[in-house]
């Protein structure tokens, strides 16, 4: 996913958690609706100064809107490789999708608790789509399509975080 992307999704998210409008932005800082509405959608990367403008805007911090909410900034603010992998294994911990498991005395290694259908599923589609990817006329759109499905049915599976109780009846006989 793009700086661009993240960032606008960010940006959205701050402003409806406020219950601002894009038109309300607009008369707040003079950045047109339609402005903001590339800047959401990531398809124009926003500017410093801009960026500054609309934190003020939604009373909140240039950091929030480029990084995402304080609990999952540092999963983005690092430009190191194994800093950037380790925290968001820490982040599938807290959410109990993978469970760190001590297995002898020697070694320790992790299991997936939940999700596991789903990932199992966005790899497939992944290396389906690898073998792929040139006859897809703009593979990175497909490749985010791919995600925000398997993010879909993650949600759908576990709203909040939780597991869905699925309850069968019982068979007939």
């Amino acid at each position: 996913m793009s700086d661009a992307v993240t960032i606008g999704r960010n940006i959205k998210e701050a402003r409806t958690e406020v219950g601002l409008t894009q038109r309300e932005v607009e008369e707040r800082t003079g950045i047109s609706a339609s402005q903001l509405s590339a800047y959401e959608n990531g398809r124009q990367m926003v500017g410093l100064v801009t960026l500054g403008k609309l934190a003020s805007a939604l009373g909140t911090s240039i950091d929030r809107l480029y990084f995402g909410k304080p609990s999952e900034a540092f999963l983005n603010q690092s430009a190191d490789f194994g800093e950037t992998v380790v925290n968001c294994f820490r982040k599938m911990e807290e959410l109990g999708v993978v469970n760190s498991v001590y297995s002898d005395r020697s070694s320790y290694s992790a299991d997936l608790r939940k999700c596991g259908q789903e990932l199992d599923n966005m790899f497939s589609l992944i290396k389906e789509f690898e073998r792929r990817k040139d006859y897809y006329p703009d593979p990175d759109t497909y490749l985010e399509q791919i995600y925000a499905s398997v993010a879909n049915q993650i949600n759908k599976r576990y709203p909040n975080g939780e597991e869905v109780q699925s309850y069968a009846p019982a068979p007939y006989f």
